[in-house]
């Protein structure tokens, strides 16, 4: 096995990132729930429920930057060996990919205020507010297909240097890699046919998973850190 720097009691940073973790998993958890329920509405309650929908989609923004945060620890604790390869490419990966959900998100917002000016214009098809939310609704859904599998394959790669170092419990990489692989799977048909509910459904259940696995390792590292 490969050498690691590994996670010592009292390191703030490992502190700091188990905390993103927990931060983490509880907004992007919440912030998805809550943006599901809404997705089911009809586009006239979605504009009714505009200031429910931008404060969950702010929450999910906040949640990536919290696991980014928590992946720092990841990347700096793997500093030696075939693991700390992995580990940097799945860390620079998931700040790329938080890049592309920070932009896909706030195109969200946009969409999400467009929709509460279609409903206050009547709400009728035709309009230059309708054609303004269904473009950047369209625009939203395309960044986030794309984002969806550029930042699982990053956590597939810090998977695979999780699994290859003593510093974590391989159960915990071996999970990542396996809810990692069904997410991409799943996830690059949707780049070529869009989305539908079965790809929805299948998709949610792994993304959700992965929440609670940053909530597991952020316990386990901040346990290890305090």
């Amino acid at each position: 096995m490969q050498a690691a720097h590994g996670i010592a009691k009292g390191d703030v940073l490992q502190r700091i990132a188990g905390i993103g973790f927990i931060v983490g998993a509880i907004a992007t958890l919440a912030g998805n729930v809550v943006l599901r329920i809404i997705a089911a509405e009809t586009p006239t309650e979605r504009g009714e429920t505009e200031p429910v929908e931008r404060i969950a989609l702010l929450v999910l923004i906040m949640g990536f930057w919290a696991l980014l945060v928590g992946a720092v620890g990841i990347y700096r604790s793997l500093s030696t060996g075939t693991a700390a390869v992995w580990a940097r490419l799945g860390f620079y990966g998931i700040l790329g990919g938080t890049t592309l959900a920070t932009v896909s998100l706030a195109i969200d917002l946009a969409a999400s205020s467009a929709a509460a000016f279609w409903v206050a214009a009547g709400a009728i098809t035709g309009t230059s507010e309708y054609a303004v939310a269904v473009s950047l609704n369209v625009i939203a859904n395309s960044v986030f297909d794309v984002t969806i599998v550029g930042y699982w394959l990053a956590l597939l790669a810090l998977g695979i240097g999780m699994v290859l170092s003593d510093t974590y419990p391989r159960w915990l990489g071996w999970a990542l890699l396996v809810l990692s692989a069904v997410v991409v799977a799943v996830s690059v048909p949707r780049l070529f046919i869009g989305s539908n509910p079965t790809l929805d459904i299948v998709f949610a259940i792994p993304a959700g998973l992965t929440s609670i696995w940053a909530l597991v390792l952020g316990v386990w590292v901040t346990r290890k850190a305090w």
